[in-house]
């Protein structure tokens, strides 16, 4: 009874997704991306292609001159 109810919970808790993907297509690439675009993200972290999308796009654009992400210690 209860791994019905979490099925039916989880089917609900996905729809509002299925219509959020449907608005994806407003992103457009807007930057090209190359490593020197942020002063602290190097081809060697985890995040780098992550960083160079939201660059791509223009979500993210880092702060001065020359962007930094400012990694956490």
């Amino acid at each position: 009874m209860i791994s019905a109810f979490l099925a039916v919970l989880l089917a609900v808790a996905c729809i509002p997704a299925v219509f959020a993907a449907e608005g994806h297509e407003n992103f457009m690439k807007r930057y090209e991306y190359d490593e020197s675009v942020f002063s602290d993200v190097t081809p060697g972290d985890w995040f780098f292609e992550n960083a160079g999308s939201v660059y791509e796009y223009g979500l993210m654009n880092g702060k001065g001159r020359k962007g930094s992400i400012l990694k956490a210690t």
